[in-house]
């Protein structure tokens, strides 16, 4: 496990391949240090969809454990903490079905994705309930935020598309 700007961790998944197929050993409590109360699957069937950048505010903030087990996602989190001395930073890494590796994304983070490849799939656990009332959002091409993306995030969901900007948060 290593830790990237204090943001986020980078925990290294468990993958076995052989002549029958692959073992890919998504999640453990022991490597996490929180128990899933949800996990979603997710499919892009296109290059540049991306999905998010959500949170959920306290108290029903969530850490999350990102996984890409087929194709491959430029994964981002953005600190939305006031209290953290990293506030409204961001960092991005790309997972990969071939890179072993897992981004865990703490509490009143951001989270996004966008897609780097066709017929992609993700998975994430989470630590809490989806609660609609707590979702807040963030503009992935909001200048503010900075982000730079590796190709052009080309589909969006409405709701995604029309986040408030980062200056709205205080």
């Amino acid at each position: 496990m290593s830790r990237v700007n204090n943001l986020v961790e980078i925990l290294a998944i468990r993958h076995f391949s052989d002549q029958r197929g692959s073992y890919l050993k998504l999640w453990s409590a022991e490597a996490c240090g929180f128990a899933p109360r949800q996990v979603a699957a997710i499919t892009c069937p296109k290059i540049g969809v991306f999905r998010g950048l959500h949170w959920q505010a306290p108290p029903h903030a969530e850490r999350k454990l990102v996984t890409c087990p087929r194709g491959a996602i430029f994964d981002i989190a953005v600190n939305m903490d006031p209290a953290s001395p990293g506030y409204r930073s961001w960092q991005g890494m790309e997972l990969t079905a071939d890179d072993d590796k897992a981004f865990l994304i703490p509490p009143l983070h951001a989270h996004g994705f966008l897609s780097l490849s066709a017929d992609t799939l993700v998975v994430y656990a989470s630590d809490a309930d989806y609660i609609p009332e707590a979702e807040r959002g963030l503009l992935v091409t909001d200048p503010a935020l900075g982000i730079v993306l590796p190709v052009p995030a080309r589909i969006l969901s409405t709701k995604d598309a029309s986040w408030p900007p980062l200056a709205s948060f205080s």
